[in-house]
């Protein structure tokens, strides 16, 4: 676990970002994601929230995974800054949008990491034809 940063992360369907109102909406929460037939991509936005333990400029990495472990997607999101008001603990909510390519059924990790690869957060998002 990261000793400068925790974090979470919600795999959606939707996720938007209303800049007035500095705030972020989660629409459709995916717990299980279905596709058609195989191959296929699967197309899920990924919502994460940051505290920092340090106030100071960070790099994670979003990675993805198939069900045997091989990376589908390795995304460095930097810089990381604090976007919170003083007297708010330091940190920062963002989004992605990432496409998975989905070869099987299974559970495809979708992982938040550190700059040293430390795991911040982690979702597993089942996938499954649509008639299973």
């Amino acid at each position: 676990m990261s000793t400068a940063l925790a974090g979470q992360i919600v795999i959606a369907e939707e996720v938007v970002f209303n800049s007035e109102l500095k705030s972020h909406s989660i629409m459709n929460t995916r717990n299980r994601v279905t596709v058609s037939t195989y191959p296929a991509v699967a197309i899920v936005q990924v919502w994460m929230k940051l505290w920092m333990k340090v106030e100071q400029t960070y790099s994670v990495i979003l990675n993805a995974y198939n069900p045997q472990g091989e990376a589908l997607i390795q995304d460095r999101i930097e810089p990381i800054t604090n976007w919170r008001p003083e007297g708010m603990p330091p940190g920062v909510d963002m989004q992605r949008e990432i496409r998975l390519v989905i070869t099987e059924p299974g559970v495809y990790p979708i992982v938040l990491r550190d700059s040293q690869l430390n795991v911040i957060a982690e979702y597993p998002l089942f996938v499954a034809k649509a008639s299973e």
